[in-house]
């Protein structure tokens, strides 16, 4: 993947493991009273970001004693922020020797053979930090990464998925929410190759094979394929709308819901009856909000704005409710629809005023073929948009309006 594009996307360094971080179980401090004592100097001048003063002294701990694996470790990370990738990977490789091998070492070499575009040694690192660590997220993040680009989609997707779930546990929500949405990206893009080369069972592809049906195409019909590529998870949405008229009938309502990122199949199988929903979600509280809201989304959002008293009502909400949502996400993937219901449910019982809550709603209620409630809770996110962005409307969104025009073509 190349270096400048993920650069733009992701934060290259993230879940890089600091010096003053967790030490290793093989650490001791070194016999060497001044190797020591340079060494902890350097981690005094890694804190303050005074990189060249603090790969001195580390230099100087190695020196007085070569058998310091930290003093190595911490030069490691000094040459990886000046970009001295080689140097890194040479002392890193020491720490290993020395050390016996950690997570933070796997993980950070890992990060620096990925900056360099070495996937493969990148990828053997991260397993190895997994192996050592395997409730680390960053390393499921940053393989899931690279295991798409070698064509492993439904493993990348496995990958990402355990990290947003790690994230999630140590309340990390940069993290979760960076997985979540590459987790969108991959789901539709594994479900338009999927169609492309009608196999519903697939989990891995050819890049060069699947430049061979690429080429196959004649038409236009071809533009969401064209935008699907190793580099995959960095690429932006297509900004042209799917003319649906160019599939078969038979396929039209399955392509239509995939570009809502409606997983693979689920609420829309042949054999699926249209009205399946369970009592309990007919009869939940949300559920009657929802249907009291169609044809009246103006008024139903006057009163969800009435109940916000911050701009963060509206953009954050408790990690316990987004807990809850991380376990819908999870039962939607799963195929379980009513519990998915069921936990936006909950949230619905304890915040009514976060956006996303109504946008992942419009999202499921197509699966349940509730085109008209689905309507509704999109056209509350247009009421809500420009509260949350100083009068910007809903439009100036891709993604927002893209999907809005999209329900609207199906629920009228």
């Amino acid at each position: 993947m190349g270096e400048s594009k993920r650069r733009k996307k992701l934060d290259p360094n993230y879940g890089k493991t600091p010096k003053n971080g967790f030490a290793s179980k093989s650490y001791k401090n070194s016999t060497n009273s001044r190797s020591d004592n340079y060494f902890k100097q350097g981690v005094q001048c890694e804190s303050r970001q005074e990189y060249e003063k603090a790969l001195d002294y580390y230099t100087k701990a190695i020196e007085c004693d070569p058998s310091n694996g930290e003093a190595y470790f911490g030069r490691a990370n000094i040459h990886d922020d000046m970009e001295n990738y080689s140097d890194a990977i040479k002392d890193y490789t020491e720490h290993l020797r020395i050390s016996g091998g950690s997570f933070r070492c796997f993980n950070n070499r890992g990060l620096v053979f990925q900056k360099i575009e070495d996937d493969e040694n990148a990828i053997s690192d991260f397993e190895q930090a997994i192996k050592f660590d395997p409730n680390q997220p960053s390393s499921y993040h940053q393989l899931g990464i690279l295991v798409w680009d070698k064509g492993q989609q439904q493993r990348s997707i496995d990958l990402l998925s355990q990290a947003a779930k790690l994230y999630l546990k140590i309340n990390n929500l940069r993290g979760y929410k960076i997985c979540q949405d590459l987790i969108d990206i991959a789901d539709t893009n594994l479900g338009i190759i999927k169609m492309a080369i009608n196999s519903p069972n697939l989990t891995s592809i050819d890049w060069d094979e699947l430049q061979k049906i690429k080429d196959s195409f004649q038409d236009d019909s071809s533009d969401e394929l064209e935008e699907i590529s190793p580099l995959g998870l960095d690429d932006e949405n297509s900004n042209d709308k799917e003319d649906y008229n160019d599939y078969p009938e038979d396929r039209e309502e399955y392509l239509r819901n995939l570009q809502f990122h409606l997983e693979n199949g689920g609420a829309f199988e042949d054999g699926l009856p249209k009205n399946h929903k369970y009592k309990s979600v007919q009869e939940s509280e949300l559920f009657r909000f929802i249907q009291n809201a169609v044809d009246n989304e103006e008024q139903s959002s006057e009163y969800i704005l009435s109940k916000v008293k911050k701009l963060s009502d509206l953009t954050e909400i408790p990690p316990d409710l987004l807990v809850l949502v991380d376990k819908s996400i999870m039962a939607k993937r799963d195929g379980n629809l009513n519990q998915a219901f069921k936990y936006y449910d909950q949230v619905f019982s304890q915040n009514q005023t976060w956006f996303t809550l109504w946008y992942g709603l419009a999202k499921l209620l197509c699966l349940f073929r509730e085109y008209k409630m689905a309507f509704a809770c999109i056209k509350i996110c247009t009421y809500l948009y420009p509260k949350m962005w100083d009068g910007r409307q809903y439009s100036s969104d891709h993604n927002l309006s893209y999907h809005y025009s999209q329900i609207y073509a199906i629920a009228i």
